[in-house]
């Protein structure tokens, strides 16, 4: 089943859409009905299939466990069998998982603008700030975790928050294509934007 090239013959009605981790001679993959597979590159096989539906939020692979999200749920997968571990029902639909930096706590946020920390071993909840985000949730609002704090990137607005507690530390909003805006920006920049990595610096 492996072609000279060393690459995987998959069925073409479930083609690969991501690929969420390599661990040694086994490929875990993201298809497009839904489903996480583990191939086996040596054998050119797949090793098990969760069959999902998953959701478009994730999988992600983290300290040597996957998870994944359906609608509000968060699901932990053991990726030697592709069994689910636990399952953490959040109060809301997700747009964003990721893990944090130090490996300790899986980060969400839902589509009301709630953000979560979860233990990875258990599903608990750490903390949950449902207040943070001042405007609604945007399409392609993300997740950053800086190793100082957990990034909010939401349109216009940027958020940086406490990772153990979820503690709103500071708050940027930008808003450049408004006409007169423009001093106001920069003012914002050159006040709150090392805390953000942004530069104030004029040429």
């Amino acid at each position: 089943d492996l072609e000279d090239s060393g690459l995987i013959q998959l069925n073409a009605s479930d083609p690969v859409t991501g690929i969420v981790a390599l661990k040694g001679d086994e490929l875990i993959v993201r298809t497009l009905s839904g489903t996480i597979s583990a191939l086996d590159l040596e054998r050119g096989s797949r090793n098990w299939v969760s069959a999902g539906p998953w959701g478009r939020v994730g999988p992600v692979f983290l300290n040597g466990a996957l998870f994944g999200v359906q609608d509000r749920y968060v699901h932990q997968i053991d990726p030697e069998s592709g069994l689910r571990k636990w399952r953490e029902r959040l109060d809301g639909r997700l747009v964003e998982l990721i893990p944090a930096y130090s490996g300790e706590q899986l980060f969400t946020l839902d589509k009301a603008g709630r953000l979560t920390a979860l233990d990875p071993a258990t599903g608990v909840r750490l903390w949950q700030n449902d207040s943070a985000l001042q405007l609604d949730v945007v399409k392609g609002a993300h997740l950053r975790d800086d190793q100082d704090a957990l990034l909010v990137i939401n349109g216009v607005e940027i958020l940086r928050l406490d990772q153990t507690t979820g503690e709103l530390i500071q708050r940027l909003e930008l808003s450049p294509e408004v006409n007169g805006q423009f001093d106001l920006l920069d003012s914002l920049l050159c006040s709150q934007g090392p805390a953000f990595g942004l530069s104030c610096e004029h040429t």
